[in-house]
C-alpha cells in the first residue's frame, strides 16, 4: 500500500498521516485496479493517491459510501482531489497554517 500511495502520490502527507505515524493503527486500505490506493480508519482518511482522476474519483466515492468520511491536511493546492471533494458535497470546516518562527540564536 505504502509503494502504492508513494508512486501515485501528487503530494506529501503532513506527519500526522505519514506512514510511519500511522504504522501501528488499524487501517482499511484499497487498491485500485487502475493505480493507486486509499488508507484509513474509522472514518478518517490519512492518504490517497492514484494514477489518474478516474482511479481517484473511484476512489473517494468508494469511500464515502461506508458513511462520513474525514480528510485531514488536504493540499490546498490539489485542485483536482478539492474539485472531487466538492462535487461529493465534502465541506472544508478547518483551514490550517504550518507556521515556523527563527529565533536568535543566544550567543
Amino acid at each position: 500500500m505504502a509503494n502504492a500511495i508513494q508512486r501515485n502520490s501528487t503530494w506529501k502527507p503532513t506527519w500526522q498521516n505519514a506512514t510511519e505515524t500511522i504504522s501501528g493503527s488499524p487501517l482499511t486500505s484499497f487498491l485500485h485496479e487502475k493505480g493507486g490506493a486509499i488508507i484509513g480508519t474509522g472514518g478518517l482518511l490519512h492518504q490517497i493517491a492514484a494514477s489518474d482522476i478516474s482511479a481517484l474519483a473511484d476512489h473517494l466515492a468508494a469511500a464515502a459510501t461506508v458513511g462520513s468520511m474525514t480528510l485531514v491536511n488536504v493540499e490546498s493546492s490539489d485542485g483536482v482531489l478539492c474539485s472531487l471533494l466538492q462535487e461529493l458535497g465534502a465541506d472544508r470546516f478547518i483551514v490550517q497554517y504550518e507556521m515556523c518562527l527563527s529565533l536568535p540564536n543566544p550567543s
